[in-house]
């Protein structure tokens, strides 16, 4: 088994290290967004097409470091923010790319539902540090709406199948920090409602996390996968549910993660499926 993890060298290497090296080099010059990649010694890989998801987690976790660490990030996050607004929405059909190039053109229109949960991250994070206004939050929320179906939302606007849980719970997430940031029910009432579809459809009886599903969110047979770590990620995000409304969720956390850790390998370490 592995040795207890030391937190405080963690935080330190994340926040001193880490963080240093992505809001550096990691941040293209002229406000152009941020790289994909680093080479080994900490370059840019400049020819590396850009994933669009990466320009608005980039901008979140900028967005947090400067709420939480240091106000300096501030700036940086407001560009980052900014650059993927104007560069990663389609002007003519509102849709938002997945890929960027390198010069960072827009490659595509997918409007996929688990990019759109991190634009909506970002963009609660950003309405914190003043990157966003209710403008840019109602171009997301109107983005976000266009892929809404009785239940859930589909992948994309063609309704690529198989159908996942993993976008829902990066939405749950996103509207979790809405409602943290500004306190509005479109949050609250988007984080409910794929908690009712985590309890109603995701979750087996024995707490076992199901990752796909057909066109009515019934769990498909073949291909099927059950990845621990998406269980320990919902842990932690329904304990933030819990500590932001001060009411129970309505599913045994402990429970749950004694479910998570009984999946572990004899390393201690998680599988990426079972």
């Amino acid at each position: 088994m592995l040795p207890e993890p030391d937190v405080r060298w963690i935080r330190s290497w994340l926040f001193r290290e880490a963080l240093g090296l992505w809001s550096g080099a990691g941040v293209c010059p002229g406000g152009a967004g941020v790289w994909e990649g680093l080479s080994t010694s900490g370059a840019p890989l400049v020819s590396m097409e850009r994933r669009v998801r990466v320009q608005f987690r980039q901008a979140h976790v900028l967005a947090q470091a400067a709420l939480e660490i240091d106000l300096h990030q501030a700036e940086a996050a407001r560009r980052v923010y900014r650059f993927a607004m104007d560069q990663c929405f389609d002007p003519v059909s509102g849709r938002l790319a997945a890929r960027l190039g390198p010069g960072g053109d827009r490659l595509d229109q997918t409007h996929d539902l688990y990019d759109l949960a991190f634009v909506l991250l970002a963009t609660s994070s950003q309405l914190a540090i003043g990157g966003a206004d209710s403008a840019d939050l109602q171009r997301v929320l109107d983005a976000i709406a266009r892929l809404k179906t009785a239940q859930g939302w589909a992948e994309t606007p063609e309704h690529r199948l198989p159908r996942r849980q993993n976008p829902h719970m990066h939405l749950f997430e996103a509207g979790l920090e809405l409602y943290a940031a500004t306190g509005l029910s479109e949050g609250l009432d988007m984080a409910r409602h794929c908690l009712d579809l985590l309890q109603n459809r995701f979750l087996a009886p024995d707490l076992t996390l199901f990752e796909y599903f057909g066109p009515d969110l019934d769990p498909v047979q073949d291909g099927q996968a059950i990845e621990p770590g998406h269980m320990a990620e919902w842990v932690w995000l329904l304990d933030r549910f819990e500590a932001l409304r001060g009411t129970p969720c309505g599913i045994d956390l402990g429970v749950l993660l004694a479910r998570v850790l009984a999946l572990r390998l004899p390393s201690g370490l998680l599988p990426n499926t079972v």
